[in-house]
């Protein structure tokens, strides 16, 4: 199970971000970079993986393009905050405004730690959206329309079924008749183009 990243010190959140907009973007995000900028509580390592989920920096700990994006436009950060708790957005698209309760249930089922663990989580997921800017998000930025495997299933179905169907009108049943025409031997052309003739106009047309 893919858990949620949390901060060991949700009011450490701000300080990181105010960091990031005041200091110049660093070739790689990691503990070494973090103690350089005043971070130096082992504790405070739970940060890049906090970065990683909202994709400010990729799996590798590179500094994305929305790590530079937010020095200039707050609201790169509340579009982070929705790509990376997608799943909380598809169940509660406010969830920037839903209370710590519905924010600890939602929590509770993608992770098997302890409440202590959970509260951490609504904590810091609380903490990104009050620093974030969610004044000029529509609904269409925040609610997520992605099908169900079954749903995805069914779709895929369907376009299987009405692409076959559409085969057998295209092509149709294929029936071959074989027919045989015995003349008598004869060396007047009339005769067999008489024979041809006949047969396009009983077989060959509509």
């Amino acid at each position: 199970m893919a858990e949620y990243p949390y901060a060991t010190v949700v009011r450490k959140i701000p300080l990181l971000f105010d960091k990031i907009k005041s200091t110049g973007q660093p070739r790689k995000v990691n503990f070494g970079w973090l103690k350089s900028i005043g971070f130096k509580s082992s504790n405070d390592q739970r940060l890049v993986p906090l970065l990683k989920a909202i994709n400010f920096v990729d799996n590798n700990g590179v500094p994305t393009d929305r790590w530079l994006k937010f020095r200039a436009d707050n609201k790169v950060l509340s579009e982070g905050i929705m790509e990376g708790y997608k799943e909380l957005f598809d169940v509660y698209p406010d969830a920037f405004n839903r209370s710590k309760e519905d924010l600890f249930n939602f929590f509770s089922t993608k992770t098997t730690a302890g409440n202590q663990v959970i509260n951490k989580m609504v904590g810091t997921f609380l903490e990104l959206c009050r620093i974030a800017d969610f004044s000029n998000i529509t609904s269409s930025d925040i609610i997520h329309d992605t099908p169900s495997p079954l749903k995805t299933e069914k779709k895929i179905s369907e376009k299987v079924l009405q692409r076959n169907r559409l085969g057998d009108l295209e092509h149709g049943i294929t029936i071959n008749v074989n027919i045989q025409l015995t003349v008598p031997e004869t060396t007047n052309d009339e005769i067999y183009d008489k024979f041809f003739e006949a047969l396009k106009k009983h077989l060959l047309t509509n």
